[in-house]
């Protein structure tokens, strides 16, 4: 019943012994099983399904689009729909054409089709049979899931640590902070939080006009579109209250910024 809603590549990692780890799990919903559906609007823009964009309600399909834009990311170089700007981003993903490169594989090909299919009825994973209709994927036929669990598979890739406390592998700009202690969310005061009005407010009229002119269905009028900047973590209002920082300038979901957290 939990949905992640902020795979990309910053937020995985690797342990000692190469195998990945998922961090970040702030954007996560718990609780939504079958039928169920939330409607926060939180992720990083070029990750985000549709649905989210959109605002018409999502469940555990959304992790699925956003491992197929990881994917195309992983094998390309960038996620499917980018932009100059955020507005045009959003646009690319609700409308744009989906262009795979010709030197992916057929099956690469064929589950990114899959996976970034609009319509969250249509798209591997999102139907009953979750994560097992992605494991029987032509792509993923190699795969022996039980060792790939139970971590008796070699990783393509292990980090040369000299220690359970060398952090070698991490950029020096960041190990050569100093650590300061997050503070406690129940504590920040009035002040702190008038520093911050306004600033994940978007006009409901706003949101309407995306979900008015998007359809799973082609339309012919185009919707109105967000303007900001491209590749930008957002997160708007859904309930709860916590504010937390990132590290480049955005909003609070992964790499950049700050926000609200639901």
């Amino acid at each position: 019943g939990i949905i992640y809603r902020d795979l990309k590549p910053e937020n995985i990692m690797l342990n000692s012994q190469g195998h990945i780890k998922l961090t970040d799990f702030g954007l996560c919903k718990e609780s939504i099983h079958d039928g169920a559906v939330t409607h926060t609007f939180c992720g990083t823009i070029e990750y985000m399904a549709p649905e989210i964009l959109v605002r018409s309600g999502h469940n555990r399909a959304v992790d699925w689009w956003s491992l197929g834009a990881l994917m195309y990311d992983m094998l390309t170089g960038s996620p499917p729909f980018t932009a100059e700007n955020r507005k045009k981003t959003i646009d690319k993903i609700l409308k744009g054409k989906l262009v795979l490169p010709p030197y992916l594989t057929p099956d690469a090909r064929d589950l990114l089709k899959k996976f970034l299919k609009r319509n969250p009825n249509q798209r591997v994973g999102g139907g009953p049979g979750d994560a097992a209709d992605v494991q029987k994927q032509p792509f993923f036929r190699h795969i022996n899931w039980e060792d790939l669990l139970a971590r008796r598979l070699d990783p393509p890739f292990k980090p040369c640590l000299q220690s359970e406390e060398d952090v070698s592998q991490f950029d020096t700009r960041f190990t050569r902070q100093t650590p300061v202690d997050s503070p406690d969310d129940a504590a920040i005061s009035e002040s702190a939080n008038q520093a911050f009005l306004g600033f994940t407010y978007v006009a409901p009229s706003v949101l309407e006009s995306i979900k008015e002119g998007f359809s799973f269905q082609p339309k012919v009028r185009s919707p109105r579109r967000l303007n900001s900047s491209p590749r930008t973590p957002v997160r708007y209002p859904g309930g709860g209250s916590a504010l937390g920082w990132g590290n480049q300038g955005g909003y609070r979901g992964g790499k950049r910024g700050w926000g609200i957290q639901a």
